[in-house]
């Protein structure tokens, strides 16, 4: 059964004892093309689409692409890395969302950034007072937190200035200084949410 296709690949789903027919199509279009296929052998395989997967080699080691990578290089936006780890965690090794999440042991892995250019500014919102935030903001979502906006210049022809929502209906502590990790009780709520998505349906 075809399984994925891209333009660099197929991924097919066949019985181990007919693995064989497999190798016979693939060298029989290596001998027509003249070109040579390199081949990956999964023991699981979960896709979102085409560009979002999770899968575990039969060697045990795991690839990852689109929203279930977690392995960022430096300058890349890894937040909220939570979210991934357990989702892998849930579809690989079967393990409980809820619990993996509420039991996570790593507070950064509960970050998330948000940034705005010069022209504007962020600010969060608690007890009916607004604070000035840096244009580059890491927070993570809190119980009792406060609600985060983005303020942006008017469109042309405008004259009032925009608010926008950064993670509407839902409460953020920011965590600029890394002393304010934990200041209030992570809402898991939000994570276990974002790994659902990655997961129902797939399980």
């Amino acid at each position: 059964m075809l399984f994925r296709s891209n333009t660099d690949g197929v991924t097919v789903l066949v019985p181990r004892d007919q693995k064989v027919l497999v190798d016979l199509a693939r060298h029989a279009w290596e001998d027509r093309t003249g070109l040579q296929l390199e081949e990956a052998i999964y023991s699981h395989m979960f896709i979102r689409d085409v560009n979002n997967y999770v899968a575990r080699y039969e060697n045990g080691s795991v690839k990852r692409k689109g929203a279930y990578e977690y392995d960022m290089d430096w300058h890349q936006n890894a937040g909220a890395l939570v979210i991934a780890k357990v989702a892998e965690k849930h579809l690989i090794d079967g393990a409980p969302i809820r619990e993996t999440v509420e039991n996570w042991p790593d507070i950064m892995d509960f970050m998330l950034r948000t940034k705005v250019p010069r022209s504007s500014h962020l600010g969060l919102e608690k007890d009916g007072t607004t604070v000035q935030l840096q244009n580059i903001t890491r927070y993570y979502i809190a119980k009792d937190g406060g609600r985060l906006f983005k303020w942006m210049p008017p469109l042309k022809g405008k004259q009032e200035w925009r608010k926008i929502g950064v993670e509407s209906g839902w409460g953020v502590q920011p965590c600029n200084d890394i002393r304010d990790a934990g200041k209030l009780p992570v809402d898991f709520d939000y994570y276990v949410r974002e790994v659902e998505k990655l997961c129902l349906g797939l399980a």
